[in-house]
Order: C-alpha cells, then sequence, then structure tokens
C-alpha cells in the first residue's frame, strides 16, 4: 500500500488478539508501556481502546485508547498511527471514536515527546530507594485496599480501584511508598 493512497480502513473495539500488532505499532512509535497495558486498560474500561484495521490486508493502521475512569474522569492513553499512514485522516478518524465513547467526561491527557523514549526505557538506576518515614514496598492482596483508598485521597475521591486491582495482578515490579508509621498492614 502506498503511502499516497488512503486504504479502506475500519475503526472497531481491540481484541486480545490485537495485543502483538499493538505492540509493534508502539515500538514503531517508540511508545513506552508495559508488558500488559491493554490488558489493564480493558479491566478498567472494556471498550476503551480502537484500533484502525485495513481493509484489505487485516493489518492495523493504528490505535487509540480513551478510558473511562469514572462518571466524571476520562484519560486518554495511546494514540498514533504508522509512519506511513500518517496524514491519511486514519487518527482523526480513531480520535473521533475515542472521544465519542467517553462522552462529556473531564479529560486527563499524558504527552511525552518521542525523544524520551527514543533510546530506550527511562533509567531508573539513580532514584532514591528510601525516605525517612516511608518504606517502598510491593503492592499486593494485602495492602492494595490501602493504596487505593490513599489514591482516593489524592484524587478527589476518584475510585481508580479496577485500574489498581489489574495492576497489582501483573506483578512487575508494581511497588509503592508507603508511610512507616501511622498505618498498619496486615
Amino acid at each position: 500500500m502506498s503511502a499516497n493512497r488512503k486504504p479502506s480502513f475500519i475503526v472497531r473495539h481491540f481484541q486480545l488478539s490485537d495485543c502483538e500488532e499493538v505492540r509493534q505499532i508502539w515500538n514503531e512509535l517508540h511508545f513506552m508501556g508495559t508488558k500488559y497495558n491493554n490488558e489493564i486498560m480493558l479491566k478498567t474500561d472494556p471498550k476503551c481502546i480502537f484500533v484502525a484495521q485495513d481493509i484489505d490486508s487485516g493489518k492495523l493502521l493504528g490505535m487509540t485508547s480513551g478510558i473511562n475512569i469514572s462518571p466524571e474522569l476520562a484519560h486518554v492513553g495511546q494514540y498514533g498511527v504508522k509512519p506511513e499512514y500518517q496524514g491519511l485522516g486514519i487518527g482523526s478518524a480513531l480520535w473521533d471514536e475515542m472521544m465519542a465513547h467517553m462522552g462529556d467526561r473531564n479529560v486527563s491527557l499524558y504527552a511525552a515527546t518521542p525523544k524520551i523514549f527514543a533510546k530506550g526505557y527511562v533509567n531508573t538506576s539513580n532514584l532514591v530507594d528510601s525516605i525517612d518515614g516511608m518504606s517502598l514496598v510491593p503492592i499486593d492482596d494485602n495492602n492494595i485496599g490501602d493504596v487505593i483508598e490513599y489514591d482516593k485521597s489524592v484524587t478527589n475521591g476518584v475510585d481508580r480501584r479496577l485500574m489498581f486491582e489489574a495492576l497489582c495482578k501483573t506483578r512487575e515490579t508494581l511497588t509503592t511508598g508507603m508511610p512507616t508509621k501511622g498505618l498498619a498492614l496486615d
């Protein structure tokens, strides 16, 4: 397919079978994400990810996600089109579907220049590993409730329980800072 000719495509909901192809698009666009990003988003909002698919080849051309976190809040996550298909209206079609899905919610957006991620993941080797009065502990079934309640206290009551529970189930270096005084963990 020539980049000069607009392919025939549909915008549809993401399926788990699309994971690998979406990760390939992320790599082409220098996105940073975790192995289970899509699965976590789907547990939070099962209809939040959209893909553009070429009707003739079946290949994915781009993707976007608009996660409904609460009745009042949504978040724009990944959004991108393969470089050879940019400028053909595919991104606009994806964006329109995502915006319709999020409706009239307040929307947050995470944006970063691709240069931040082009050389690989962020270097965490010099991060502080201790703070007086805090300890770094893995998020697990024993403290997830405390993490969720703390998060609600700093997000004006937004309940992101489904997202945190899905994150906790991935068990991939997921940690949190927890106060060492004034918090009883079972």
